[in-house]
């Protein structure tokens, strides 16, 4: 594996905004960026050997500290939305950022997303780190974070760290927006496979209910692969509400053994399989993109709102505890 730096913008405070590039010796590659460290780009054959990019995203740094959409960002302090803005925590109400309505969303308006990440470059890859301090986005607790990027062949492997000093909570993703075809093109006809017998119940402002759904049956039954976009013009409610699915499936296994999710693009025949140890994962199908479903998010996380719903599995992080998790893309071609 080679790195390659480049600086994308230097600040007048002399703060960087570096592109790294992780290449492999087959030509294939991705990109990262210390800002939100995100992940650009992930350039892989179609059955041809052409190789595309297959994250949807921006051409220009500007255009990524502008986003309103998360492309690629790791997502922190955590992911999902957070009812009420508001979490209790040994007695004491933390009032979080309103920042979707009257509900926090993905860290708040100083979430991971939008901070200028440290780096270091390490023999297997990159590594960004920083410190969340106390009472960012509300939350308490100063936070050590990190992410790990590693380009294993044609397989991303991300890899989360986490401690605290006061009890938090941690739920981290990354929300690349993949498109296989490696076009600017629905995504509809793509197929899609997901591991998962139940989902989160949710409601009009993407909230849990508390409420867990069996997909037998459903338009959300994803246990053998059909195409993403089949029920897209459905009368169901939850799809109307989301612009098409933006729901949290319930991983049968978690393991980073067993597939968690599998896409294929049934043109170029790239495929996507995704493994984790994350409890579930968030499908969104980008029905709020300025160009609707040319992109699908597959977030694998820990139960969203947690803190609201007390048989929900927690992301609690305690003082003196570790949060670690991992999650690997690993791209291929199959006729």
């Amino acid at each position: 594996m080679n790195m390659i730096l480049s600086d994308w913008v230097v600040y007048p405070n002399g703060e960087r905004t570096i592109l790294f590039r992780l290449e492999n010796e087959d030509g294939t590659y991705i990109e990262l960026c210390n800002w939100g460290a995100r992940w650009i780009s992930a350039f892989f054959p179609d059955k041809y050997g052409k190789l595309e990019n297959l994250l949807v995203g921006y051409e220009n740094i500007n255009d990524y500290v502008a986003d309103p959409c998360y492309m690629g960002a790791t997502i922190g302090r955590v992911a999902n939305r957070i009812s009420n803005a508001r979490i209790e925590l040994n007695s004491k109400i933390y009032q979080l950022d309103e920042n979707d309505g009257r509900n926090s969303n993905h860290g708040g308006f100083n979430g991971f997303n939008t901070q200028l990440w440290e780096y270091e470059v390490l023999s297997d890859g990159i590594r960004f780190f920083r410190t969340s301090l106390d009472n960012e986005g509300g939350f308490p607790g100063n936070v050590t974070v990190s992410v790990k990027y590693q380009l294993l062949n044609h397989t991303v492997a991300i890899s989360y760290y986490a401690t605290t000093d006061l009890d938090t909570y941690i739920n981290l993703t990354n929300h690349a927006y993949f498109n296989l075809s490696g076009k600017n093109c629905s995504i509809g006809s793509q197929c899609l496979r997901i591991n998962a017998d139940k989902i989160l119940d949710s409601d009009r402002e993407f909230i849990p209910t508390g409420n867990i759904i069996d997909v037998t049956g459903t338009i959300f039954d994803f246990r053998h692969t059909q195409t993403i976009g089949r029920y897209f013009e459905s009368n169901n409610i939850q799809l109307k509400w989301n612009r098409g699915y933006n729901n949290y499936f319930i991983l049968n296994k978690h393991d980073n053994e067993i597939p968690a999710a599998y896409l294929r693009d049934q043109t170029s025949k790239r495929t996507l399989t995704i493994y984790t140890d994350a409890l579930g994962l968030f499908l969104y199908t980008s029905g709020f993109l300025r160009k609707p479903h040319t992109a699908v998010c597959l977030e694998t996380q820990n139960y969203p709102d947690s803190s609201s719903h007390r048989k929900f599995p927690s992301c609690l992080l305690r003082s003196g505890e570790v949060y670690v998790s991992k999650t690997c893309y690993s791209f291929d071609v199959e006729m």
